[in-house]
């Protein structure tokens, strides 16, 4: 943005007789130079950098963030899971205006991509989930690029996220069911990078009951939808016996398949312990 050269301007020459001209002292020289670079730097007066702090746990539609700056750090202390989907002004952001959202406390948080909760929006790597903040760790730095829209420039998960343990999120299928305890779960994790997922999964013991199939799944984030398939080798303990099985991320799918073999082979009915890792692009 251009100086307003205005003060400047309305200025007159002395013609060298010191009795026509302005007089120029300290006051002038704040209202010709410091005020119109201010204005020209902060848009129109505003301030140069802006520290929010937030609390809050749940769902925050839109963070109050103040008045607009160059620079806004959004440090979240929240103690339990924090989602935010957008931002609040009380003035209007300029093009580059930047937001540093970092998360400092034990609770992780929660980005969303172009929520209708909110109007001033996120628009994020991906899409059909959250970013993810890990505590303690994680950052994202959005940049304004108008129109109500934070575009992500930068974001560190900071950290390998485990989900709260919930048993819906073991699935049998085919008429088999797949039951996961929580001391049995002994590592359970993600981390997004970009528009990967990587996850972690390491059950010793659990219980297949029912008709046996071919196939279970484990979710980690119900919402993220994978890219494009992949295929990654678990080692699977089931009846006994170990075998080697492998896992598909499913394109119509969010949660991870465990399949007993590529041959279709089903599971035997009985204890069954998985030990495995992978990634997948993600939609």
């Amino acid at each position: 943005m251009a100086i307003d050269r205005g003060p400047w301007n309305a200025l007159i020459d002395d013609d060298g007789s010191n009795e026509v001209g302005t007089l120029f002292g300290k006051e002038d020289i704040k209202t010709v130079i410091l005020d119109p670079i201010d204005a020209a730097l902060l848009g129109g007066g505003g301030v140069t950098t802006n520290v929010v702090t937030v609390t809050a746990t749940g769902t925050v539609n839109n963070l109050a963030c103040g008045p607009a700056s160059l620079v806004t750090l959004i440090d979240c202390q929240n103690t339990a899971a924090l989602t935010i989907t957008g931002l609040a002004w009380t003035t209007a952001p300029r093009q580059g205006d930047t937001v540093v959202i970092q998360a400092r406390n034990t609770g992780a948080v929660f980005l969303t991509q172009i929520d209708a909760a909110s109007g001033h929006k996120f628009y994020n790597f991906i899409a059909s989930g959250p970013t993810p903040l890990a505590p303690y760790s994680g950052r994202a730095v959005y940049v304004y690029q108008g129109t109500n829209s934070w575009w992500l420039q930068d974001h560190e998960q900071g950290a390998w996220i485990t989900p709260a343990f919930a048993a819906g999120n073991f699935l049998g299928s085919g008429g088999m069911t797949w039951a996961v305890t929580a001391g049995q779960l002994q590592e359970y994790s993600y981390r997004v990078n970009g528009k990967t997922l990587f996850w972690n999964l390491i059950i010793n013991g659990s219980t297949l009951s029912g008709s046996a199939s071919n196939v279970v799944y484990f979710k980690l984030m119900s919402t993220y939808l994978p890219a494009r398939g992949a295929f990654l080798p678990v080692i699977l303990g089931n009846g006994g016996g170990s075998t080697t099985g492998m896992t598909q991320a499913s394109l119509a799918v969010s949660p991870v398949a465990i399949y007993r073999s590529f041959l279709g082979e089903a599971y035997t009915i009985g204890s069954l312990s998985a030990y495995g890792a992978g990634f997948v692009e993600i939609q």
